[in-house]
């Protein structure tokens, strides 16, 4: 049992790593790419907004996943943490070169272009990650963990209440 609870606990840190990814939108202050929206597709853990571990877990709970499957996520999100934290360090360096950029003496519109494809690459690279990492972890879903997962999507299941 010990095991098992370390192997869980360490599938959520490091799912907060990959959920980093979720962030992104924070990466650009408050509001993130605009009030209201929560990001782009993709951003989210399969169509359900990402909390947080404990969201994480309680998914995890809800699918009644067996120890094999939960090793086998863990090694698939402790496989991405690495190139998500690359990728967020990337693109704070891009937001803040962009603000350098704002607030220069003259505007080098050419110069913030630049910047903003630059920042779009490493956006979608971070979903491009997030989402193949969501393809891996489904494909070792049951047929009934499927459609559970499913359920659950089409019910607005936000995750375990907060105390």
């Amino acid at each position: 049992m010990k095991k098992r609870s370390l192997v869980i606990a360490g599938a959520l840190v490091a799912s907060l790593a990959v959920a980093a990814v979720a962030g992104a939108a924070g990466a650009h202050g408050p509001g993130g790419f605009g009030a209201g929206f929560d990001g782009p597709p993709g951003m989210t853990f399969g169509g359900l907004d990402h909390h947080g571990p404990r969201h994480f877990h309680g998914l995890i709970r809800a699918l009644d996943l067996s120890e094999d499957q939960r090793d086998k996520i863990f090694d698939i999100v402790h496989g991405q943490v690495r190139a998500a934290r690359d990728k967020m360090k990337e693109l704070r360096k891009g937001h803040d070169a962009l603000h350098e950029v704002a607030a220069a003496d003259s505007f080098d519109a050419r110069k913030v272009r630049e910047l903003a494809d630059a920042q779009a690459s490493t956006i979608a690279d971070l979903i491009v990650m997030r989402t193949e990492t969501f393809n891996k972890i489904h494909g070792l879903l049951t047929p009934e963990q499927k459609k559970k997962l499913a359920e659950l999507k089409d019910s607005g299941w936000h995750g375990p209440r907060r105390r």
